[in-house]
């Protein structure tokens, strides 16, 4: 079963209509324990974008630690990802088979 992509239209406040003044790209391990994405966010984050690049392990993410495969939203492996228009005070949580290689991109 292969994964389409659609268009939507959202409102989103007026901020994030506004431009970035600052991104921030790093590289994680999400592994079989569920852990925050990433540990410390980007100050004023209002997006961020989480690629999984590793070609073994799908990720799921969640609103916190208890996220598992069952109740997550995955993240494909071999480059799926998904851009969350978050501010740095909500959290993300992410939960794996195993050590899973992740690049991470926030907005502020």
């Amino acid at each position: 079963m292969g994964l389409s992509s659609q268009h939507y239209k959202a409102k989103f406040p007026q901020q994030v209509y506004d431009g970035f003044g600052e991104f921030k790209s790093q590289p994680i391990t999400v592994g079989a324990t569920a852990g925050k994405i990433p540990v410390t966010p980007l100050k004023h984050r209002r997006a961020i974008i989480i690629t999984n690049v590793d070609v073994t392990n799908d990720i799921y993410i969640g609103h916190d630690d208890t996220v598992t495969s069952s109740t997550g939203t995955p993240v494909a492996k071999a480059g799926g990802s998904i851009v969350l228009y978050l501010i740095e005070d909500v959290d993300i949580y992410g939960v794996a088979a195993g050590d899973t290689d992740v690049r991470i991109l926030e907005f502020a």
